[in-house]
């Protein structure tokens, strides 16, 4: 339950539209306490998973933009861009020491899926009210930018490919949700995002 709600609240970012929310860090909360949750169940029994390359990878690159902070021109900004990277390594952490099974990664990848297709339909509704480049109005802290909603949509696609193979109506959720994502990317009229989707396309259809 916290590892759904955590990835349902870096995406849907409920206090980008309620307004009374914007001074709790809900992503935070929930976050640190199920990382805490997972800590508590797992250390006693020394089955807490951590020991990969890509957690000491993580791991470097967060500490290289803390060193980083005294040296940048905007301090304040680089000390809420490096605060808000450590959610990324809470969550792989929390990713890895949940998702155990494949029940549980289905259950994960339906929901990123679904909170995706989310941003989407904001995007296409944005574009639909002449929004020239649209981006997400949902989710607009992370996704207001029309290229940082593209990489979303661009690399959420791979996810669908899993669908494809196990039966007919999965089948029907992975065009169905690719074309969703793919109109979305398109009306973002982002570069960057048609050039991902290219490539994304390329090797999912070969």
């Amino acid at each position: 339950v916290g590892l759904l709600a955590f990835i349902a609240l870096n995406f849907i970012r409920p206090s980008d539209w309620i307004a009374g929310l914007a001074t709790l860090p809900l992503a935070k909360l929930v976050g640190g306490g199920t990382l805490l949750a997972v800590l508590v169940r797992y250390l006693p029994n020394r089955d807490f998973r951590y020991n990969y390359t890509q957690t000491w990878l993580l791991a470097g690159f967060a500490a290289t933009l803390f060193i980083s902070i005294p040296f940048s021109f905007w301090l304040g900004r680089s000390v809420e861009l490096s605060t808000d990277f450590l959610k990324i390594v809470i969550y792989y952490l929390i990713f890895v020491n949940i998702v155990r099974s494949p029940k549980a990664l289905r259950m994960a990848m339906i929901v990123t899926m679904l909170c995706v297709g989310v941003l989407a339909y904001s995007v296409i509704k944005g574009y639909l009210g002449g929004a020239f480049r649209a981006a997400a109005d949902i989710g607009a802290g992370l996704f207001g930018d029309a290229n940082d909603v593209a990489q979303v949509f661009v690399t959420i696609l791979p996810l669908a490919v899993f669908w494809k193979l196990r039966s007919p109506f999965s089948s029907i959720w992975f065009w169905g949700s690719a074309a969703f994502f793919t109109i979305a990317t398109i009306v973002t009229q982002s570069r960057g995002g048609m050039l991902g989707l290219a490539a994304v396309m390329f090797f999912m259809l070969t």
